[in-house]
């Protein structure tokens, strides 16, 4: 159960700067399986100051305040700029922050830790920044669109132990360091007016602390706490590499379009199944195998205010997994109409 309420203001000094602000209460409650009632209160206020400095430049700061009934006091900020140049076809940007996220009522008061620990929790903090330029070619018919990344958090909460000697590896705050970083590339390219495409693509380097830190995994094979091998130092679930293209065209003089999606991605480290024989009596990492699907999306027009479809999802049947046990859809047809109002 969650009571809220928000209030938010905006005020223009000028036609160059203007500042949005807030203050919002939320009171969040849980009877977990009717016999562990819980609640806590967060009472929150922030504000965004966005300003023109000169033609080309813009710049926004801001803050937001929270105080939470059982996990304290945090704040966070955030900085940005956009600088145009060239014609206002190339944009360079970046942005530098702070974060934080409190644990939620079931971590805080019910899952799995020390009775020390319940409903003392605190948050989870981090830092990021990032950096880009975008650009525009062919009169506009072609957008670069390419940014740097960087990622890293800590105060994690998780259940292992913080050194070889500490008792508690039960459900708590860790000292564990997590990251990620890499870059992100999205284009668009208008080829003709019947025929275009959108291509994304990242790369992402990512350590997880939670895991290769943990004290029981000193000579990095033993897997921690909840035993079993680590397969290498990655987030779960977050391939090295992955892209993404949208191609869309149209026949010439004809109300039937095409939209072909493809989605491929390089392998990924997920925890094993502890109840799996596969897997023995722990949780040793397992890899998830790269994979590369398509989805087709047929479309005809030729009715007034009707938008005739036919869809093909894993158009050549692909078996893939983005997490252990849990396949994607295998090949599946669709057929709808959609109608338009004025």
């Amino acid at each position: 159960f969650r009571d809220a309420y928000y209030y938010l203001g905006n005020y223009n000094f000028n036609l160059d700067s203007n500042i949005t602000f807030g203050a919002e209460y939320e009171n969040d409650e849980m009877d977990y399986k009717k016999s562990l009632y819980r609640g806590t209160e967060t009472v929150g206020a922030y504000f965004d100051f966005q300003n023109r400095i000169t033609e080309n430049l813009y710049t926004t700061f801001g803050m937001r305040f929270d105080d939470n009934e059982h996990s304290g006091n945090e704040d966070s900020h955030r900085v940005s700029f956009a600088y145009l140049t060239g014609n206002n076809n190339t944009k360079i940007y970046g942005t530098y922050g702070t974060s934080y996220r409190y644990p939620s009522l079931y971590e805080n008061f019910q899952a799995w830790k020390e009775s020390k620990d319940k409903g003392s929790l605190t948050a989870e903090v981090g830092k990021s920044y990032d950096i880009g330029l975008e650009r525009s070619f062919l009169e506009n018919k072609l957008n670069l669109d390419l940014t740097y990344f960087n990622h890293e958090y800590s105060d994690n909460l998780a259940g292992w132990k913080d050194s070889t000697s500490d008792g508690n590896s039960f459900y708590h705050n860790q000292p564990g360091l997590i990251k990620s970083e890499g870059f992100e590339l999205s284009s668009k390219w208008l080829a003709r007016n019947n025929l275009n495409f959108d291509l994304s693509y990242s790369l992402s380097r990512t350590y997880d602390g939670e895991d290769a830190d943990d004290a029981n995994n000193s000579d990095g094979n033993s897997g921690g706490t909840g035993g079993g091998a680590f397969t290498d130092t990655r987030m779960v679930r977050v391939p090295r590499h992955m892209m993404g293209l949208n191609t869309y065209y149209k026949i010439p003089n004809k109300d039937i379009s095409f939209n072909l999606q493809t989605i491929g991605a390089t392998n990924a480290r997920d925890y094993g199944n502890y109840n799996s024989p596969r897997h023995g009596t722990d949780y040793a990492d397992v890899k998830l195998p790269a994979y590369f699907v398509n989805h087709l999306t047929i479309n005809y027009d030729t009715i007034p205010g009707y938008d005739v479809f036919f869809k093909i999802t894993n158009l050549t049947n692909e078996n893939y997994h983005t997490a252990l046990h849990y396949s994607q859809p295998k090949r599946a047809l669709g057929f709808g109409i959609k109608r338009s109002y004025d």
